[in-house]
């Protein structure tokens, strides 16, 4: 899959790691714009040990800006669950905590919140009874 991004984006790319040249590294990946980042970000593939290094710098970046905040309880680069195969930023948002605005898009990566709801308290039935 990345010999066709790098090929659309007309990228040679050579690197001592990669005896193909089929690799994008984390910082050519950083140095593309915007745009490029938006229309990529989709076609990595996180199993892809080289892409996956795109997806933890970008989780890095995104801790090191974001992650102190009180009202993000977690940070994941990757899938979103529930959503199918949609690379994103995945954020914890801890209820009871100060706003916090993010951005929708972040390096290319779509940002998802993932707001904490309250916990159900667990019943437990007597034998011989219903609940």
């Amino acid at each position: 899959m990345i010999k066709k991004i790098l090929k659309f984006l007309n990228i040679e790319v050579q690197t001592k790691n990669s005896p193909d040249n089929d690799s994008l590294t984390t910082e050519m990946y950083l140095d593309l714009s915007d745009n490029k980042k938006n229309e990529i970000c989709q076609q990595l593939n996180p199993y892809d040990p080289n892409e996956w290094e795109i997806f933890k710098a970008i989780e890095k970046k995104f801790n090191e800006e974001y992650g102190e905040h009180e009202a993000i309880d977690k940070v994941f680069c990757g899938l979103a669950p529930g959503l199918g195969p949609y690379n994103s930023i995945n954020v914890d948002i801890k209820k009871g905590k100060k706003r916090i605005d993010l951005p929708k898009v972040y390096f290319g990566f779509p940002v998802v919140k993932h707001y904490e709801s309250k916990k159900r308290k667990k019943t437990t039935a007597n034998k011989g009874e219903h609940p």
